[in-house]
């Protein structure tokens, strides 16, 4: 899935993104929940993402630690469809219901295909959709035109 890394060595990973990336000068460190049963996904979008200065927030049972998600008021959410314990959807659904986290962008993060997917993030309120495969730069890209487009002011 993630072929193009070595995720074997952590610290060969972090010097890799590091080389491929500046780190970016942010006033305000932004904070990601990665919403995401699989520890491989949750360690990716980590090694990614803080080299730029995003703390990561990362929620393997939803269902379980749906307050600490309402108490960190995170500027994005990367959230998989398949959760073991809670649908994708239906959380994304709840999450954009509520008048705590509704201003909250969601980025469905997952390895699903097609546009069948795709189309069903979107009904449920998702502002885009990412596959696990992709690379570390279209994460990063995803992420910055989200919180570019939806910051809170």
């Amino acid at each position: 899935m993630y072929s193009d890394l070595n995720i074997s060595n952590p610290n060969s990973l972090s010097s890799n993104i590091a080389n491929l990336f500046r780190k970016k000068d942010l006033a305000v460190s932004p904070t990601i929940a990665c919403i995401d049963d699989s520890k491989t996904a949750q360690f990716f979008v980590q090694s990614i993402l803080c080299p730029f200065g995003y703390q990561v927030l990362s929620i393997t049972q939803p269902r379980q630690q749906l307050l600490e998600l309402f108490n960190h008021q995170p500027d994005l959410i990367l959230m998989d469809i398949n959760l073991r314990d809670l649908n994708g959807y239906q959380l994304c659904q709840i999450l954009h219901n509520s008048p705590t986290t509704k201003h909250i962008p969601i980025v469905m993060f997952t390895s699903e295909t097609g546009i069948v997917p795709r189309i069903r993030a979107k009904f449920h309120s998702a502002i885009s959709y990412l596959n696990k495969s992709c690379s570390p730069q279209d994460l990063i890209d995803t992420i910055e035109m989200a919180i570019a487009k939806f910051s809170r002011s």
